[in-house]
Parts: C-alpha cells; structure tokens; sequence
C-alpha cells in the first residue's frame, strides 16, 4: 500500500488525494496502520 511505502510525505499526499477524490476514506489506526473504507455504492 502507497501510504505505508511511500518514499516522502508528497506521494502519501497525493495518494490521499487521490483516494478521498473517488469518496473513500483513509482511517488511521492507533499502531500507525491505515485502512481504507470504500465509497458507500448507490
């Protein structure tokens, strides 16, 4: 997953962006792990 392998803070950024651009939603875990939680589907 890009949000933990990112080589710098711009390409995390920008894969936020990115996923939160679609309706998702980056959710941070208390140990620093990350979730993503899909858009709801109509």
């Amino acid at each position: 997953m890009v949000l933990t392998t990112a080589p710098d803070d711009v390409t995390r950024q920008t894969a936020v962006q990115r996923i939160e651009a679609i309706g998702g939603q980056i959710v941070q875990g208390e140990d620093g792990s990350f979730s993503i939680v899909p858009p709801e589907e109509d």
